[in-house]
């Protein structure tokens, strides 16, 4: 055996081992091997009974390969020179009859896949032992087809190459690309796909058959020197039995002495004999897996070592399956009511800062998501609401006239501004009630994300925990809806004019003045009058609407009229004139005024108060009251059987976690058996 061999037979194991799991476990350790892929009938089966020097693949018309063969190559040395196969499924027993071999692979096809031509992942793994081979993994693949036959899926392209391609994708597996040397290199199926997965040609080896049925006076040199479509680990022809061989029964290892014959006399290849042939390639085959696995070895151990952490903290938190007995059951479920109950509290005060599953490390969570929603989205709401939302000027003209009455005010009636601010107030109470809502919702999240192993064990404890919790929570929402309605109204039930920061009365009238002012053009000598001087517009604020003197003038001057004046019928629905007089316009901007300023002191309180409300009736009573209510509902004997009983998925996961460290750590013991010796250069 050589320095090297171990390396490949261990590979070998751990795919035993992998093997062993079925379809039970899930481990992946993407192990360094020869994936060969190729379209049908590019001569694919017969490069790999070449390498192996026996006929023992099935062949046929449409997909013959539908599921991965590993095939494992021993050599073996024996005084008789006997050759035998064994089949992983079929421990003990030694095949050396390889038409049984060949037998057994299409039954155990058709045993998984069935007889409708449907692909199956799940590998056969057939182990050959022979003093012609060297230490060899390969991974026979399904030919890459276009077009259905018979009876074939009509999606059987698209089927094969997800199969194909899950294989290849890989990065330690290298790719045995078959193409047939007739064809068009750049229509190569093979290639194509090796390219997607590896566009720089590292771990891909060309291999082109059929270099024997060329049209006469061509030859593919150029691609297998690498001029044309290169790789870096090159290009190896071959020539293999084709359908005329087997017609004729000519023996795998006749067509290899027959190869050695054509590569030796033929004038275009036998320059390149001594890197061609399938002796070459095997050997070739060996070489470069080897030299793989070497470099590899470090970081499978690593990934084995990994995988082997992850399943125990799993095995952890999935425990060990309840006794029968009930003795034990009270004390679980109270650690489970308090380790949730406590849980719940420290992600609200920030004391449990762990990021939920899929959180990246710079997300808020827990009760900083609260503060959020306070002083984020809350107060930014409030602060820059617009205080005269849904309220135009027409509007607030309306309102003063008719609050006047029948009187014109001297000043801006404070019933209109009364009206105006209560209107506008009333818009704070359908945030302040979503508030708590988005609060309500955090906290419902807040009781779902959980990471108690036990509440991932036990579905029917879990879904009864969460039930209790959302109650508890929905009973502290009616007084905290309550509560905030209040706040809102409690500012609507009296207008504080007397308010300290509130710029309303003389100092709304000077501040209206000081803008009016500085708006004004600068002052210029006004140009000379005929009249009387007319009067400012101070004085026109507090004349009235109508001076007396001016009206008895024009009342005088008016000629009485010979018949009775009669008055227009009053129409039902009175609207404000079209013109906006100087007074009411003055009235308007000092309404506006008052009303920005007092609006902007209840937002300021609403925001103050309605998330200390939250926190007073919703938060604080939720996190209070959670672990005697649970008690007071969960912990009663004859719940203990169905609260504890597990998810029906738990022990299957149980078992597949044990299954795999028990493969993962087999695996480890077979690395370990390799030298330091095995791994230098």
């Amino acid at each position: 055996m050589s320095q090297m061999e171990p390396l490949v037979q261990v590979i070998n194991q751990l795919h035993e081992v992998l093997a062993s799991l079925g379809e039970q476990g899930d481990v992946k350790l993407d192990l360094p091997s020869i994936a060969v892929v190729g379209s049908q009938s590019v001569g694919k089966t017969s490069v790999l009974e070449a390498i192996v020097g026996r006929e023992f693949l099935p062949r046929g018309v449409g997909i013959v390969t539908r599921r991965p063969l590993t095939l494992q190559l021993r050599k073996h040395e024996c005084p008789d020179g006997k050759e035998y196969a064994e089949f992983h499924h079929l421990p003990g027993q030694a095949l050396d009859d390889f038409d049984a071999v060949r037998r057994e692979i299409e039954a155990e096809t058709e045993r998984m896949c069935g007889n409708n031509k449907a692909l199956s992942p799940q590998p056969i793994i057939l182990r050959i032992f022979s003093p012609h081979v060297v230490d060899l993994t390969l991974i026979d693949l399904p030919g890459i087809t276009k077009i259905p036959v018979g009876d074939q899926p009509h999606d059987i392209e698209a089927r094969i190459r997800e199969l194909v391609l899950h294989h290849v994708q890989k990065p330690n597996v290298i790719i045995l690309a078959v193409t047939a040397a007739n064809t068009d290199i750049a229509n190569s199926d093979a290639l194509q796909l090796a390219r997607e997965v590896d566009p720089e040609g590292s771990r891909t080896i060309g291999v082109l058959t059929k270099l024997d049925i060329m049209d006469e006076g061509t030859d593919c040199c150029d691609i297998l020197m690498g001029r044309i479509a290169p790789l870096r680990l090159g290009y190896v022809g071959v020539v293999c039995r084709g359908q005329k061989d087997l017609a004729a029964k000519k023996s795998v290892r006749d067509a290899l002495a027959r190869e050695e014959e054509f590569f030796r006399t033929h004038a275009a290849y036998r320059t390149l004999q001594h890197c061609s042939g399938t002796r070459f390639l095997t050997r070739r085959l060996n070489e470069v897996l080897m030299k793989h696995i070497k470099g590899n070895m470090p970081e499978l151990r690593s990934r084995i070592l990994a995988q082997i952490a992850e399943n125990e903290v799993e095995l952890r938190k999935l425990g060990e399956p309840l006794a029968a007995e009930i003795g034990g059951h009270g004390p679980l479920l109270l650690h489970v009511i308090q380790s949730f109950s406590q849980n719940f509290a420290e992600k609200i005060e920030g004391r449990q800062n762990k990021i939920a599953s899929g959180a990246s490390d710079t997300e808020l969570c827990g009760g900083a998501r609260l503060h959020y929603i306070f002083h984020d989205i809350f107060a930014r709401a409030l602060l820059e609401h617009d205080p005269f939302n849904n309220l135009d000027d027409e509007t607030i003209r309306a309102t003063i006239r008719n609050a006047a009455g029948p009187r014109a005010s001297l000043f801006v009636p404070e019933a209109a501004f009364e009206l105006l601010v209560k209107r506008q107030v009333a818009q704070l109470e359908a945030p302040s009630l979503e508030c708590a809502e988005l609060v309500f919702e955090e906290l419902k999240k807040l009781v779902t994300h959980t990471d108690l192993p036990e509440l991932l064990r036990f579905h029917h404890l879990r879904e009864s925990v969460f039930e209790v919790a959302h109650h508890i929570l929905l009973g502290q929402m009616q007084p905290t809806q309550q509560m905030i309605a209040s706040v809102v109204h409690m500012q609507l039930a009296y207008v504080n004019t007397g308010h300290p920061d509130f710029d309303g009365g003389l100092p709304a009238m000077q501040h209206y003045m000081q803008a009016s002012n500085s708006q004004e053009q600068p002052m210029r000598a006004p140009p000379p009058q005929d009249g009387p001087p007319q009067p400012s517009l101070g004085s026109k604020l507090f004349s009235g609407l109508f001076p007396i003197g001016a009206t008895r003038r024009r009342f005088e001057e008016t000629p009485r009229e010979e018949e009775r004046l009669r008055l227009a019928a009053v129409p039902d629905h009175v609207e404000l004139g079209k013109q906006c007089s100087e007074r009411e316009r003055t009235e308007m901007e000092l309404v506006k005024a008052m009303l920005q300023s007092y609006f902007h002191i209840v937002a300021k309180t609403t925001v103050d108060m309605v998330p200390k409300a939250i926190m007073h009736f919703l938060v604080n009573p939720a996190k209070d009251v959670m672990q005697r209510e649970l008690i007071a509902r969960l912990y009663k004997e004859d719940h203990f059987a169905r609260l504890l009983s597990e998810d029906p998925g738990v022990a299957e996961r149980r078992q597949t976690c044990k299954a795999n460290v028990e493969a993962l750590r087999r695996a480890m013991q077979i690395i370990n058996t390799l030298r330091d010796s095995d791994l230098r250069a």
